[in-house]
């Protein structure tokens, strides 16, 4: 079963709800989308906060991202 997490960078960065099973798949969605889409200079994932929550309230500028991870 998949857990939704939501992970903020900082304030250059959109929202991301993540359906992921674990932490760490959730993280490794994130790194791979701001990889494939161009972003530089992304601070280590070390520093973003991530956050397991039971729903996901979005808005336009929120990304949501999908990992089997």
């Amino acid at each position: 079963m998949n857990n939704i997490y939501l992970i903020t960078i900082n304030d250059q960065y959109p929202a991301f709800y993540i359906f992921a099973k674990t932490q760490q798949g959730a993280v490794d969605a994130v790194s791979r989308y701001l990889s494939d889409n161009g972003y530089l200079s992304v601070p280590s994932s070390n520093n973003w906060s991530v956050e397991l929550i039971n729903e996901a309230y979005t808005n336009d500028e929120s990304i949501i991202l999908s990992s089997n991870a």
